[in-house]
């Protein structure tokens, strides 16, 4: 987790930047001297924001600076032009130039924002001006432009080499922080969080401040993104001030329009505000969750998700590393071992959420694979008969769907995993490659005696390459490493 501080006044320089870019508006009345003189405030605005070091964040804001210098020259060009000025001309010139400016800056960025679109069309309106009646129409367009806030500075709560802050027991000088907690369907927040498009979630919180400033009443969760408003909805309620002790929150949040899989995820940024009457408000400290990232995947964007959305992280972690370290795997086995092994995932939540196995002690391997066999073979998704204990390579093979092999083992003995995967893995490699395939997948049902709570089925997770042999001078290389056969580890661990 990052920790931020609000940077006061740049927060309040970008308010008043959005104050300015709604006074745009009315012009039909011929408003241009009105106008005219916010361009001196306007221009103290751009040097405060424009002293900002992050070159990322400036070059989001960039094209909106440009095109309102254009619109002052505009509004420049149009008082002219209605008070006969000689020369006046020049602003229009200078208008189309700033213009041309923000349409080249703005290419950069993500095309997919409605902002952008209407920032990049109404850049393209003035290049194309040459009547002053069609000036009121861009700058009302330019007035309901939306941009991205930058509301923090990077913040380090232990700072080396400085004496620790001390408590002069003035409340003013006491710092409020805000402890966040999300989690998503029960499970916590994974950050990025894979979700499907379309669908209504509910999100939990647990909120703690550290103390309730005298005369503050209300404490408000904004989210801000770098994506835009239409690509989400998130509904926080407002909390009102109590004790110090922890506050359960509950809200929805939902995504109406799926990522492209080789999208970067996006990013929730959290803004805490506590009011009260006739008071400043304060912004406090977030520790914890103060941006929720996440991945938007459907059907379309991503071939199969398990029903764990904890587990639906590690498969996109497990298959986005097979397709950079082996590309040239058949399109046919990568579409047959997807929905394969999200099935068997799908299995090893359901054993964890269900306690399928506590308590068991005697199971055998054939009872372990007859129940995963009748799992799978329910699962609509597999759309090949599952092959019990078929012949290959001289031995007998637990489950073959499609030629991608399962092998199951039932462990009871040995306690590091380490030391099974060596044990076992080869042979699922084995038939693998007797099947003329490079990926096979070793399920392990873990019987041995625990003292510890279990770990996160995401952690029982593992993908390994086995050794096999191949001349070093042929083997296939990738820049991330290469993989001429792999198995994936997966453990089912009876204690929930």
């Amino acid at each position: 987790m990052s920790y931020r501080l609000p940077a006061r006044e740049l927060i309040d320089s970008q308010a008043e930047l959005v104050q300015l870019l709604r006074q745009l508006k009315g012009t039909q009345n011929g408003r241009w001297k009105t106008i005219l003189d916010l361009k001196p405030r306007f221009q103290a605005l751009q040097k405060k924001i424009t002293a900002d070091k992050d070159e990322r964040w400036l070059n989001r804001v960039s094209p909106l600076l440009s095109l309102l210098t254009a619109s002052f020259h505009l509004a420049r060009w149009a008082h002219g032009q209605t008070t006969a000025e000689l020369g006046s001309d020049r602003f229009l010139i200078a208008a189309k130039a700033n213009a041309q400016q923000a349409a080249t800056n703005s290419g950069t960025l993500d095309p997919g924002r409605s902002s952008l679109a209407t920032l990049t069309g109404a850049a393209e309106e003035i290049k194309a001006l040459s009547d002053i009646h069609q000036v009121p129409g861009v700058l009302d367009a330019i007035s309901r432009l939306s941009f991205s806030l930058k509301l923090s500075e990077p913040y380090k709560p232990f700072p080396r080499g400085t004496k620790a802050i001390e408590d002069s027991g003035n409340e003013q000088d006491r710092p409020v922080i805000l402890s966040v907690l999300f989690s998503l369907q029960g499970e916590p927040w994974a950050n990025p969080q894979v979700v499907k498009p379309g669908q209504l979630f509910k999100i939990s919180g647990k909120l703690k401040v550290n103390y309730w400033p005298v005369g503050y009443t209300l404490l408000n969760l904004f989210p801000v993104s770098t994506t835009d408003d239409s690509w989400y909805t998130l509904s926080l309620p407002p909390v009102a001030a109590g004790s110090s002790e922890e506050v359960a929150l509950e809200g929805a949040i939902s995504f109406p329009h799926p990522q492209a899989d080789f999208d970067e995820s996006w990013s929730i940024k959290l803004w805490a505000e506590l009011t009260g009457q006739d008071k400043i408000p304060l912004y406090p400290r977030i520790v914890g969750y103060d941006q929720l990232k996440v991945k938007v995947l459907s059907e379309a964007s991503f071939p199969v998700l398990s029903r764990y959305p904890i587990l639906n992280q590690k498969i996109i972690k497990i298959l986005t590393e097979i397709d950079q370290v082996m590309p040239t795997l058949s399109k046919a086995d990568h579409d047959d071992f997807i929905p394969f092994s999200c099935a068997i995932f799908n299995y090893q939540g359901y054993c964890a959420e269900h306690g399928e196995y506590k308590g068991v002690s005697n199971l055998t391997e054939a009872d372990f694979r007859n129940n995963l066999i009748r799992f799978l073979s329910a699962d609509h998704r597999l759309t090949s008969p599952i092959i019990k204990e078929g012949e290959i390579a001289g031995g007998k093979v637990e489950i073959n769907y499609k030629g991608i092999v399962a092998e199951l083992k039932v462990e009871r003995t040995v306690k590091d995993r380490q030391k099974v995967i060596e044990a076992h893995f080869k042979q699922a490699a084995a038939y693998a490659t007797a099947t003329g395939k490079r990926l096979s997948i070793l399920c392990v049902l873990d019987m041995t005696t625990k003292t510890n709570p279990s770990a996160t089925t995401a952690n029982n997770v593992f993908l390994v390459e086995p050794p096999i042999m191949v001349l070093n001078q042929l083997r296939p290389t990738s820049p991330q490493g290469s993989l001429s056969c792999s198995s994936t580890a997966t453990w089912f661990d009876p204690v929930t």
